[in-house]
């Protein structure tokens, strides 16, 4: 037997039998679940990392899967904490995201064989975090297999994200050997309401105008408007991006009178039909919205999967007209297409705006307080970091010299 395995199996007081080392991280399954934690026995990986460093982490993400927010009449209220630590623990949710935390912060899930796992599992957690510790900061894990790391996999149209499944994970060694207990305040920390949106205003909401080629011209010349071209399959009934003003409850509310104010945040979706179709089926919309000016990210996938450990951002100041990009929320990479024919076209009849488009400025890595079920990171491949954002793509960037 090789040497280095020998020694690693003894490392965590195991012996390896007729154990043969799984395929490489490169053969795992190439689609993914977030709503799930991955099956078998795992724990985390960082190269370098102590075990003082996985610890923390795992207490941090923890954090914020516990302590979820909900919007309640406007009003945020404390989630999954409201519950009890306990039943938030019971919860397939909890669990993958704490995954879903750990690996957008750079952190590799390493599955260990069933016999040598189980064996780990039923140690007492005292006992068994001193066997991780030789282990997750290995650059190369010599036990098992790396079965995942950050891939970017919210922007691909194959990746499992709105999923309720049944499943609870409890064979991971990392969330066995942290104390769960007194877990740390979540990050970043929740901003407060602005005293003027709690509670919420009486009456009817003011809808959003519906505007066309043909009376888009009418709208005032200051009005900050983007537009977005998102575009599906059959398949993706009614599926798209929640789109919001950044910290924007934190400010004083927009007061909007008519139908052609501007609104702080708004859905982008494919249109809707009774059924669903078939993957050969083209569906897209295209959306125009006057907005307040500010930073505006993209915070969601409808309302399930939720961006707040790291989204892509850009900025709208008043008079500007903001193509978005159009994004295939069905294919292989979701994008945007920042091409601005789509954006073009809808302008015809209002040169003056047409002149002033231009393609959105996006950055990645924009955080905000977890609301929603899931949460995970989404990246615009090629647009730059937010300054100081360490999550997703950036995790693996080698600090500047």
């Amino acid at each position: 037997m090789n040497a280095r395995w020998t020694g690693a199996a003894l490392a965590l007081g195991l012996s390896l039998g007729g154990f043969v080392p799984e395929a490489s991280a490169q053969n795992r399954p190439a689609r993914v679940d977030l709503t799930r934690p991955s099956d078998g026995y795992t724990y985390y990986n960082r190269a370098g990392a102590t075990i003082e460093d996985h610890d923390a982490a795992v207490r941090a993400c923890a954090a914020r899967a516990a302590g979820l927010n909900q919007m309640v009449d406007n009003v945020i209220m404390p989630g999954l904490v409201a519950q009890g630590l306990a039943a938030a623990q019971d919860g397939a949710r909890f669990q993958a995201n704490i995954e879903n935390c750990m690996v957008v912060g750079g952190w590799r899930v390493v599955r260990l064989p069933d016999g040598i796992g189980q064996r780990l599992f039923r140690m007492k957690p005292e006992d068994l975090s001193p066997q991780l510790a030789t282990v997750v900061g290995v650059q190369t894990p010599e036990l098992g297999q790396i079965i995942r790391v950050f891939g970017n996999e919210a922007a691909r149209g194959d990746t499992i994200w709105g999923a309720m499944p049944a499943y609870y994970g409890e064979d991971s060694l990392s969330l066995r050997s942290v104390d769960l207990e007194n877990l740390p305040a979540a990050e970043p920390a929740l901003v407060p309401l602005h005293p003027d949106r709690q509670p919420p205003r009486p009456g009817p909401a003011i809808p959003v105008i519906q505007l066309t080629a043909d009376n888009v011209a009418e709208l005032p010349p200051e009005t900050a408007l983007v537009i977005i071209r998102v575009v599906g399959t059959g398949r993706t009934n009614g599926e798209g991006l929640g789109i919001g003003r950044v910290g924007f409850r934190a400010l004083p509310p927009v007061e909007r009178r008519v139908e052609s104010d501007p609104v702080e945040g708004f859905y982008a979706g494919v249109r809707w039909t009774l059924f669903k179709g078939s993957d050969r089926e083209r569906r897209e919309s295209l959306i125009a919205i006057p907005v307040v000016p500010g930073a505006y990210r993209i915070e969601s996938r409808m309302n399930t999967m939720e961006y707040c450990l790291g989204a892509p951002v850009t900025e709208v100041k008043a008079g500007e007209v903001v193509f978005l990009g159009t994004f295939d929320i069905a294919g292989p990479v979701m994008g945007p297409d920042l091409a601005l024919a789509p954006a073009e076209a809808f302008l015809v009849n209002d040169p003056a705006r047409r002149a002033r488009l231009r393609p959105a400025a996006w950055r990645n890595g924009n955080q905000s307080p977890c609301g929603l079920v899931y949460f995970y990171a989404l990246e615009i491949p090629g647009a730059p970091f937010e300054p100081g954002y360490v999550g997703g793509s950036a995790a693996a960037v080698p600090a500047a010299e």
